[in-house]
This record gives C-alpha cells, structure tokens and sequence, in this order.
C-alpha cells in the first residue's frame, strides 16, 4: 500500500490554512493523509481525507506536546514519529521513537514511522545501518503490530540541501536488492536442483523483520513457485532461536507462513546446526509446534536429486 503524506510543518498562517482547506477535493482513495500543525488539526476534521498529526508526547502530563487521547478526540488516525526534525532538533532517540510506537497502537494511531541514513554511503553499509535503527525502534513490538505501521524511508543527508544531487539509482538499488533476493529464489527453484528452498525469509535479516509491500509481494512469488515446481520451503530452526533471543521475528516470521498456507506448499524442518548443541531435539520440538500452527502440510524428508543428470541434460541445451 502506497500512502501520500502531507506534512505541512509550521508553514502556514490561519488565513492559509483556511484557503487551503477550502481547495480540497476528496482524496481518500489516493490515501492522501494531511497532517498540519497542532493547532489547526480541528480546522482539517474532514471526510475528504485521513487526518494525521506531526507530533505525540510519550509522556503525560507534558507542556507543549499532545497526547493520544486529544489526538483521538480530534479524529486524528495517524501520527509522524521519528522525523529527522525532531531526531535531530529535539533529540528524539531510536528509544523514544519505540515508546511513540506502543503509546499510539495501544490508542488504535497508526504511527507513520520516519528513519533513514545520515550520510551517504554504500549499499551494505546503508543496509547495516538501516537494519539497527529499524530494530531498536521495534523493540519488543510484536509481529502482528508491525504489519499496521507505515513506514517512511528519508535518507537525512538529502533532506533540504540543494547542494546535493539525489540519485534516483541510489533509492533504486535499495528497491533492486529486494527484487534480487526473489528473483534469485524462485529462479533457482525453477531449475530442478533445489531439493527445498532454505530459509526463504532470509532478506528479512536486512529489514530487522520489517516487511514492506515489496517484500511481502515477494513471499508470494516464492509461494507460488514451491506450488508449482513442488519445492519444500525450510521452517529454520537456528533463525528461531535467534527471534527468540532477540524477542522478535526476522526469519523464520510468521507472516511468511501465512501466506505459504494460501498455497499447495509443503514444508520441512531445518536444524541449520552450526554446533553440536543446536541439534538438541528440544528445538526440533519447539519448531514443530510452531509450524503446525499454520495450515501447511509437513514433510520429515525430501527426495533425492540426480544433480548430474540435471547439469549434463542442462549442457546438452546449452551446446544447442
């Protein structure tokens, strides 16, 4: 889902909020949220769009900061947390950004959710760097929670400065790394060789468990292909270990698994053991009542595969 956000900061006077209101048409089908300054949120009540806010105080009682419950009583259903204004003018941390988050789910808000790199710098280490912001900020917010939040992607370096030129192929390559890992995937299921597809969620290890739509677009298309090329997908159980330590879902997450049970899939347990002590049958155990809370058939083994037939009829094609 694609959302249009319009922020409108301090900028405009009574008189301008009041023209402006009076040009609006209906956009709640272009999921135009409007977001103006506190003090005119009462002038913006409208059924032509979505009503959000710039700002939440975390803490009650608070001066110069609204709460949720005065958010609500003026119909707002979302609110920005985490822009880099505040990061930066108000020092509003990765902690408080996670405070912000629970406060307004608990009040029914959707919290539209701000991060982004400070400084330019390369994929992986954009990635790296992106990956810890989003896992301090979700801390302890459970799975289902974080599928209801907007997420705004705002690389801080190229915000208000002329001096920079963006790159349109630097946003590009962060939306190709996502097509790349499904396009890798469900190629390589495609070839006859994967006896299952191992830890088919692995990219959410990039995302700290974030799923965008892009992503989740993705969790189908492997889906569909461990359907229709009869590929078992890996319940991975060294992954669940490690959600369970960090007290969230990365990979293996429970929204992929809801949507393998919307196709003819079949799954397989995977220790994925790199020592002696993740083999304990505790784990497998465990695994398996996890799994079997999805509607997934479950398979203790997969066939073997003639990897030489398949590589010596595949040199037949290409000597053609």
């Amino acid at each position: 889902m694609k959302y249009i956000v319009a922020n409108h900061k301090n900028y405009l006077t009574l008189d301008e909020v009041l023209e402006y209101t009076s040009k609006l048409i209906p956009c709640k089908n272009n999921n135009l949220i409007i977001c103006p300054s506190d003090m005119f949120l009462h002038l913006f009540k409208s059924d032509k769009y979505y009503l959000g806010s710039q700002y939440v105080s975390n803490t009650i009682p608070f001066t110069g900061g609204a709460s949720t419950d005065q958010l609500i009583s003026m119909g707002v259903k979302y609110t920005i947390v985490g822009h880099s204004d505040n990061r930066i003018k108000q020092n509003e941390s990765n902690e408080i950004v996670n405070s912000k988050i629970k406060s307004l789910i608990s009040s029914s808000i959707t919290p539209i959710v701000c991060f982004g790199e400070l400084s330019k710098a390369s994929l992986n280490d954009t990635l790296s760097t992106l990956t810890v912001e989003i896992n301090s900020m979700l801390s302890e917010i459970p799975a289902e929670y974080v599928d209801k939040i907007i997420f705004a992607y705002e690389p801080v370096w190229a915000i208000n400065n002329p001096d920079i030129y963006i790159d349109c192929n630097y946003v590009d390559k962060i939306a190709s790394y996502i097509k790349n890992y499904f396009d890798t995937c469900v190629e390589g299921m495609k070839t006859g060789m994967y006896a299952y597809l191992a830890h088919p969620e692995l990219i959410l290890k990039s995302t700290g468990g974030v799923i965008t739509p892009e992503i989740e677009e993705g969790f189908h298309r492997i889906c569909k292909t461990s359907q229709d090329y009869n590929v078992p997908l890996e319940f991975n159980v060294l992954g669940m270990q490690h959600n369970l330590r960090m007290g969230y879902e990365e990979y293996p997450h429970s929204r992929f698994w809801q949507i393998a049970a919307q196709y003819d899939v079949k799954a397989i347990i995977g220790m994925d053991a790199h020592e002696v002590g993740d083999l304990n049958k505790k784990w497998y155990d465990f695994a398996l009542e996890k799994l079997s809370e999805f509607d997934v058939e479950i398979i203790d083994d997969v066939p073997s595969i003639d990897y030489k037939k398949i590589k010596a009829e595949k040199i037949k094609v290409w000597q053609k």
